[in-house]
């Protein structure tokens, strides 16, 4: 049964991410109306608009400057309660104006707002100043009544989302592409009340908005700039071009895109300045970027993914195992990584049998699935004597996390792990062993992530996890038993012998000898597909006559020459690649039971690794590297390598009594370039638990103070053939990746992942 006890808020300094779900009375409870104070007296109703209507499913705001002093106040409405709650959590607090200080105050509106009758605005001007100011569209009342019972209170968040420059229409106005790029259709919104305003249909019209569909205006929309790209250089370029006004600088896909606009702020748009746009492009196009005027693609990707926490529960094991240890010791194999967060995350599509029942079958089902996995309602604590870090098992429960995100599937910018994954993959206790997250999409979709701590699994029990779960739901039962008892399975010779070149393998995790905060904070986040063709493709330009490449050898020996193309052009002699290798299948038969191995969760991985000069990498045919690539690997498949290790940190566990740790040299990001990639490809995720295949999934992590780049790779749960890549990348060599001819690794669009309208490119 389930325990109904709440965790305490989380400290904000150890949970950036997490977004804690407001409370408000009960009454305003579906209210999709903001109401925004706090702003300055002169308030322009476009920078309302800009603020706002980027947010996912924004429907139309209204200024109203009150006459009570130079008051001015703001509702914003949204076609969905939690789109609404999104944007305040969002905003709420916000210093709107640098030079005066001004900060938003925002709180739900006592009603919905209603658009005006037979308005087609999505914003609105009321003013009630004795002394209007004259000759500014921007302040021209377009409304009627200002009754704020009927407009109620509304507030908004979005000053980070991404288009501004086409939302500068003049109010009374509709915008062609706004108006269907903001809207959330009927059929995957919670209010079917919406379905139409005033006779107009919210769904898209199905038309392909194309820039040639487009009247000339005096935006510009800039892209196809690169991760290096910055304000200052584009500002330099457009400077140059008559009638330049203000540039305004965004990121989409993970990638910058820019706005220029053409218009002074004194006035609105005219035919001169539309032909100073049309004159910068047709001066630019082609050698800087891709410029269209006025042209944004149709459902940008939202800026940011924010998540509402609404409930943490813990839930204990219903049947706790009779005789089980109260305590489990780590093997020394789960010390050789040691102890963090890593979360399995698997995105669905909205089920027939929404949200709600995915819940109710969730907490139905996880106190017998901790009954069968007990460790995971223990705790994870250091010794009082040695500091070693081990699970106790109390069965003091595992976290169901119930949360929304304001956005649509097809709005997240998969592209950008840290955009999406990161905020998805919700912050937990540091001794919690399992937190059960599922988080609810404004379209009905969901994400189910499995997050615990790497003590405790690698990547072949990480994936047992969502398997046995699975099978559990849609049986009621298990075909296999988890083997939890961890150190006797690995125990250390007597005495330890190893290889003294393992003393150099391993460092310290501590401060000295890690890359500073600032440096590790420069490395990007991107999530990639690899089409099952590609893969095919690079398969067999790594594979001669004499010697079939494995797929993981084919795209290790593409990015290893990506990696020296980018260390290489910025001096660098030499570069590393290195892989964690699952030695299941090499330990010793005589000395470990297969199937004991195989049901087993924990750790059995180690690192393989290889430096070269960046010459051997980039000059060789892939043929070559890819067999260097196997032989690194080759060198770490014996028996012997594992046992060597329990041994080595038998002999090294002192430094956890200092508070200390080990960590692999190779992955910190110190000595020369070095590119860590980690197989999940042999690991099949069923993630079917009765309501639906998901079409993600992907581990994540935060590496912490590791500063060296990653690629985590892993099969489609689609089962075709393709990849899907995590990846954590210095700059330049995301840049590499872009500018990759070959186009292996291609941005995880929403699209790409079947969340959205499939892209051009991939039909």
């Amino acid at each position: 049964m389930s325990l109904s006890h709440r965790l305490p808020p989380a400290a904000a300094a150890v949970d950036p991410y997490y977004v804690y779900a407001p409370h408000p009375d009960p009454q305003r409870q579906g209210v999709l109306t903001l109401f925004v104070a706090g702003l300055p007296d002169d308030v322009k109703p476009r920078e309302i608009h800009n603020l706002f209507s980027h947010r996912p499913a924004f429907d139309h705001c209204l200024l109203e400057y009150t006459g009570r002093g130079n008051q001015a106040v703001a509702f914003v409405t949204f076609f969905t309660h939690e789109a609404a709650l999104s944007a305040m959590t969002s905003l709420n607090g916000t210093i709107f104006d640098p030079e005066t200080g001004d900060r938003l105050h925002i709180e739900l509106a006592k009603s919905t707002s209603r658009r005006p009758r037979g308005g087609g605005e999505v914003y609105r001007v009321i003013d009630k100043r004795a002394n209007k100011t004259e000759g500014n569209a921007d302040n021209e009342n377009v409304g009627d009544e200002g009754d704020e019972e009927v407009w109620g209170e509304d507030e908004d968040g979005g000053n980070d989302d991404i288009g501004d420059g086409e939302s500068d229409e003049p109010s009374g106005t509709e915008n062609e592409n706004s108006s269907d790029k903001n809207e959330l259709p009927a059929d995957q919104s919670d209010q079917p009340g919406h379905k139409k305003q005033n006779g107009q249909s919210l769904s898209n019209d199905g038309r392909d908005k194309s820039s040639n569909d487009i009247p000339p205006c005096s935006t510009l929309f800039i892209a196809n700039l690169g991760h290096t790209c910055t304000e200052d250089e584009l500002n330099e370029v457009l400077s140059k071009e008559p009638g330049f006004h203000v540039l305004k600088m965004r990121r989409h896909g993970g990638m910058p895109v820019a706005f220029a606009d053409f218009t002074p702020e004194a006035g609105g748009c005219n035919m001169q300045d539309i032909e100073s746009s049309t004159a910068a492009m047709n001066s630019l196009q082609g050698t800087i970027t891709v410029i269209v005027p006025g042209f944004v693609p149709d459902r940008m990707p939202a800026e940011r993914v924010d998540v509402a926490v609404s409930s943490r529960t813990l839930v204990r094991a219903s049947d706790p195992p009779r005789g089980f240890p109260a305590v489990l010791q780590p093997s020394n194999l789960d010390l050789i990584l040691g102890s963090f967060h890593i979360y399995l995350i698997a995105v669905y599509p909205a089920p027939a049998a929404g949200f709600p029942a995915v819940v109710a079958a969730a907490r139905a089902a996880l106190p017998a699935f901790l009954s069968r996995f007990f460790p995971f309602a223990g705790r994870i604590v250091a010794n009082a004597d040695t500091g070693v870090p081990e699970i106790s098992c109390d069965n003091a429960g595992a976290e169901l996390v119930v949360a929304h995100a304001g956005v649509r599937l097809a709005d997240v910018d998969f592209a950008d792990a840290d955009r999406s994954l990161g905020r998805i993959a919700v912050p937990f206790q540091q001794g919690l062993a399992l937190s059960l997250q599922l988080v609810r999409f404004a379209c009905g979709g969901f994400a189910l992530s499995w997050a615990t701590n790497h003590l405790l699994v690698d990547g072949h029990g990480l994936t047992a996890l969502p398997n046995a779960w699975a099978e559990l739901l849609r049986t009621g039962g298990l075909s296999w038993e988890p083997h939890h008892e961890r150190a006797s399975l690995f125990r250390p010779r007597d005495p330890p012998r190893y290889s003294p070149t393992l003393d150099a393998e391993f460092t310290r995790y501590a401060p000295g000898s890690l890359p500073n905060s600032l440096l590790t904070a420069t490395l990007v986040r991107r999530n990639y597909v690899v089409a099952a063709a590609d893969v095919d493709r690079l398969r067999a330009a790594a594979s001669t006559p004499a010697r079939r490449a494995t797929r993981l050898e084919a795209l290790s020996a593409h990015v290893w020459k990506l990696l020296a193309a980018a260390a290489g052009g910025l001096g660098d002699a030499r570069c590393r690649m290195a892989w964690l290798v699952d030695g299941r299948r090499r330990l010793d038969a005589a000395r470990y039971d297969a199937g004991t191995v195989r049901r087993y969760l924990g750790n059995v991985v180690t690192y393989a690794s290889r430096e070269v000069d960046v010459e051997a990498v980039s000059s060789p045919p892939l043929a070559d590297v890819a067999a260097m690539a196997g032989a690194a690997i080759a060198e770490v498949f014996r028996s012997e390598r594992y046992e060597e290790l329990v041994d080595w940190m038998e002999a090294h566990k002192g430094v956890f009594r200092e508070g200390g740790k080990w960590t692999e040299v190779v992955g910190t990001g110190t000595g020369s370039p070095a590119l860590v990639v980690s197989a999940f490809v042999p690991f099949h995720v069923e993630g079917d638990f009765g309501f639906g295949r998901p079409r993600l999934v992907i581990p994540w992590i935060r590496p912490g103070r590791l500063g060296s780049a990653a690629i985590t790779v892993a099969r489609s749960p689609l089962e075709d053939g393709s990849w899907l890549i995590t990846a954590r990348l210095w700059p330049r060599l995301a840049d590499a990746v872009d500018a990759d001819p070959d186009a292996v690794l291609k941005p995880a669009t929403a699209a790409r992942l079947g969340f959205g309208t499939p892209d051009p490119a991939d039909i």
